[in-house]
C-alpha cells in the first residue's frame, strides 16, 4: 500500500477534483490522505458558487505533518488556487521528496485556450516553477502553451492529455525524459463533454503509476478508463453534465 497526498479542492457537487481523486486512488489499494486548496458549494461550470480559501488551513496542516514527520510515498497536485498556495506546495514538495516522494504536478489552470477565472497572466510562470519539481506533469494542450511550450527541456516527463488530431478521437503524448521519446495513443471522441474527465484521468494514471504500473502504461489505461467512463454515462438518458458515472467503472 502507498501513501499518497492529493492536494486540489473539494466541491461538494460536481464529479471533479477530490470527489473523484479519493475514490478512485483508493480503488487501486492506495491509502488517500487529502489536502484541499479549497472547498466549494460545487465546481465552477455552475453559475453561482460559493467558495472558502484554505491557504492558512493548508499552511498550518503542512506544519503539523512535518512536525509529526509524517511521510508520503507520492504528491499528486490539482487545482491550486493562487501563487502563495504555490510556494508553500513548492517547499511541501521539495521535502517529502528528500525521503523518496514521487511527485505528479497536474497543473489546473486553463482550457480551451484561455485561464479559468482567478489567475491572472503571472500565474502560468508561477505554475511553472512548481512543474519543475515534478516527476511527470499532466497539462492539457492550453496549460502546455501557457507553460511555454519547451516542455521537454523543463525537466519532467509530459504527458500531454486532451488532443484531438480529428473530430471523432482523441488522446494523449507522452515524453519520457529518461529516454527522450515521445509516444502517442488516441481513441474514440464523444461529441457530448463532460466536466471532471481530466481529473479523472491524472487519477486513475497516478494510482495505477504508484501501483507499480509504468508511465506508457498507466497513461494508456488512464485514458481507456476516461473513455469508459463516458460511454457508460451517456448510457443514462438522464445523465447529468456536471460528472460522469466512474463509479460503474471501477
Amino acid at each position: 500500500m502507498k501513501r499518497i497526498c492529493t492536494v486540489q479542492d473539494l466541491s461538494g457537487v460536481g464529479k471533479c477534483s477530490l470527489s473523484c481523486a479519493i475514490p478512485v486512488l483508493t480503488s487501486f489499494g492506495h491509502e488517500v490522505c487529502s489536502l484541499p486548496t479549497a472547498v466549494l458549494s460545487n465546481h465552477t461550470a455552475f453559475d453561482f458558487v460559493n467558495q472558502v480559501d484554505l491557504t492558512s488551513f493548508l499552511k498550518k496542516t503542512i506544519e503539523v505533518w512535518e512536525d509529526q514527520h509524517i511521510r508520503f510515498d507520492c504528491i499528486y497536485t490539482g487545482y491550486i488556487r493562487n501563487k502563495e498556495q504555490l510556494e508553500i506546495i513548492g517547499d511541501f514538495i521539495d521535502s517529502q521528496k528528500k525521503h523518496g516522494a514521487f511527485v505528479v504536478v497536474d497543473p489546473c489552470m486553463a482550457d480551451h485556450g484561455k485561464l479559468y477565472s482567478g489567475f491572472d497572466e503571472t500565474f502560468p510562470l508561477a505554475m511553472k516553477e512548481l512543474c519543475k519539481k515534478a516527476n511527470v506533469i499532466l497539462p492539457n494542450s492550453t496549460e502546455g502553451e501557457l507553460l511555454g511550450g519547451d516542455l521537454e527541456n523543463l525537466g519532467p516527463s509530459v504527458l500531454l492529455k486532451g488532443l484531438s488530431p480529428s473530430d471523432d478521437r482523441t488522446g494523449i503524448s507522452f515524453f519520457d525524459a529518461e529516454s527522450r521519446k515521445t509516444k502517442t495513443y488516441f481513441h474514440k471522441k464523444y461529441s457530448e463533454n463532460f466536466f471532471g474527465t481530466g481529473d479523472l484521468f491524472a487519477s486513475y494514471f497516478t494510482g495505477s503509476a504508484m501501483a507499480g504500473n509504468g508511465l506508457w502504461e498507466s497513461a494508456c489505461k488512464a485514458a481507456d478508463f476516461v473513455e469508459k467512463c463516458i460511454a457508460k454515462t451517456l448510457e443514462n438518458p438522464e445523465h447529468r453534465w456536471y460528472g460522469t458515472d466512474f463509479e460503474s467503472v471501477l
